[in-house]
């Protein structure tokens, strides 16, 4: 199987939904890395949803705090926050 590595940038988010990835049909996706950026004057709330294939949605990240001119590192936090995984 063959693996394809895509980077995507998305400037000015700003306060409502933006669907930034969706995996083409017939086809699964993996994200290795993710980060938020907050280049505003102010600290900002950042919340991450994934929806499945159903369209069912589940925060990944909710309401994380990012103060202004920093990075949140979205994969560094989950790895610091769980220690085990269960797949059931």
């Amino acid at each position: 199987m063959a693996t394809t590595f895509r980077t995507k940038i998305v400037k000015d988010v700003g306060t409502k939904k933006l669907e930034v990835f969706t995996t083409p049909p017939g086809t699964n996706a993996t994200i290795i890395g993710m980060n938020l950026a907050n280049t505003s004057e102010f600290a900002v709330q950042a919340s991450i949803l994934i929806k499945d294939d159903t369209s069912i949605e589940a925060y990944y990240i909710k309401d994380v705090m990012i103060p202004s001119g920093s990075s949140f590192k979205v994969m560094q936090y989950l790895y610091n926050q769980i220690s085990t995984i269960v797949l059931m």
